[in-house]
């Protein structure tokens, strides 16, 4: 799938990318998905997570091998969001982290990000990496 359809939504992308990572990838290297913006939640959900930790704007997959890797997935033309001010049903001013902002503070802090719109671009970003793959067809 390396020519995106604009039937295809980004779920189906997250989806081919899930199955081209577990076919491809190879041990020691290990991969998870946090595609939390693909569910939605309640505001009892969120704040749930945000006490437990869960942050927002990370990348959509982890990768680490000799290195900590994200790999977030945007439709042709999506950009990254921007942090923004909302207010609370209770009317506390508050900020929503974007991903241009933690993007950098995650790079600053060590990661290495790669924006991908196809599972071709996530391959070209594992190899650039050295992440151990097996070839793929």
């Amino acid at each position: 799938m390396s020519i995106w359809r604009s039937q295809e939504s980004e779920q189906d992308l997250h989806e081919a990318c899930a199955a081209y990572l577990w076919r491809v990838v190879l041990p020691p290297a290990k991969w998870t998905c946090i595609a939390l913006g693909a569910i939605q939640l309640t505001g009892a959900q969120r704040a749930k997570l945000s006490r437990m930790g869960v942050q927002a704007a990370w990348p959509d997959f982890i990768v680490v091998h000799r290195g900590i890797y994200g790999l977030e997935l945007k439709r042709p033309g999506g950009r990254l969001s921007r942090s923004h001010l909302y207010r609370t049903r209770r009317g506390t001013l508050r900020e929503r982290t974007g991903q241009e902002e933690n993007f950098l503070e995650l790079q600053v802090a060590g990661m290495t990000i790669a924006v991908c719109m196809s599972v071709d671009d996530v391959k070209g970003a594992l190899h650039a990496w050295g992440v151990p793959a097996r070839r793929s067809t």
